[in-house]
């Protein structure tokens, strides 16, 4: 088994940025989850040679898993819960078709395209605000000359009620947004000077400001429940998993995989409770796929998930674009 520093010794508690304007949203009132059997389920997405992209739901003992919007014409991916966990968003690629945004429930049932459809652009990558009335999201526009446009960020209303907005116009590619569940910032991945780095926005657009410059390639943002702490991932010698404080301070290492893996870890997600954090890598026995793992952060225990509901041992899937 795996070990690594307890995440106890390794992060200060710390407040949000000094100085910077609370915003306008607040995180919902606590209480007791409307769709109590899905509250602590995973979902994830699953590159299958003989299936295509498709999004599964499991329990984090590995138990319960099913296979939803089972559909070999599209391409689904970067699933992610909403707040109440009774539905996900999720970006559909349908064969030359557009990339959109759709909802369904974890069941499979209701699907709904509430984000392109009917058009060339590539939108994807969603992310709930913690009151659920919200989506950010990446959009591609189709260019003319038929290529697309750098990927932005731009934010929608669920119901539709007024048109989308652009977020972000930076230099480069922005995606991986994760909203904040204190509804204050939304962290993502920009790289306007030609580097990924970890960043934050207001959902007004107004505020901007990059936590990180190791220019050694970072991305991956995931939040702790409580807001006051980004997991991510930094390249470099090898790729390892980092902690911060929401300011950019007390960044620290919490993995040490070394060399030893053929391809690093990607897509972090805490659970509910903030004590794990679950992310997606090849295994250093000669794997050729990644699994989904679980890592203790108090303890420093490393579980690999997909191999407790893997019906094929011999599978040659990726499981991946986790949200917990």
């Amino acid at each position: 088994m795996r070990q690594f520093t307890p995440l106890a010794l390794l992060i200060a508690a710390g407040a949000l940025l000094p100085g910077l304007p609370a915003l306008a949203q607040d995180a919902p009132a606590s209480g007791a989850s409307p769709c109590p059997e899905w509250e602590n389920a995973i979902v994830f997405r699953r590159d299958d040679p003989e299936t295509g992209y498709d999004i599964f739901v499991v329990q984090p003992d590995g138990s319960g898993l099913i296979h939803i919007d089972d559909n070999p014409g599209r391409m689904d991916s970067s699933p992610q819960w909403s707040p109440d966990h009774c539905r996900i968003a999720y970006n559909a690629k349908v064969k030359n078709d557009d990339e959109s945004i759709r909802f369904i429930n974890p069941d499979g049932s209701g699907m709904v395209t509430v984000i392109g459809g009917g058009d060339e652009d590539r939108d994807w990558n969603p992310t709930w605000s913690p009151d659920g009335r919200w989506i950010v999201y990446s959009r591609a526009l189709r260019l003319p000359d038929g290529h697309l446009s750098e990927d932005d960020l731009w934010i929608a209303p669920v119901d539709g009620s007024v048109p989308p907005r652009q977020l972000t116009s930076l230099s480069g590619d922005e995606h991986w947004a994760q909203w904040s569940p204190d509804g204050r910032w939304i962290a993502f991945k920009a790289e306007p000077e030609g580097n990924s780095d970890i960043w934050l926005v207001n959902p007004e657009g107004t505020e901007f400001v990059q936590l990180t410059d190791a220019r050694v390639g970072e991305g991956h943002p995931a939040w702790s429940p409580d807001s006051k702490s980004i997991a991510y991932i930094s390249g470099g010698p090898t790729t390892e998993i980092h902690l911060m404080a929401a300011d950019g301070t007390y960044l620290r290492q919490i993995s040490n995989f070394g060399r030893g893996l053929p391809a690093g870890p990607q897509f972090l997600a805490f659970s509910p409770d903030g004590t794990r954090l679950l992310t997606s890598l090849t295994a250093p026995s000669g794997a050729t796929d990644r699994d989904l793992y679980i890592l203790d952060l108090a303890t420093g225990a490393l579980t690999n998930l997909s191999e407790l509901f893997s019906e094929d041992p011999n599978l040659r899937a990726n499981d991946e674009w986790a949200d917990w």
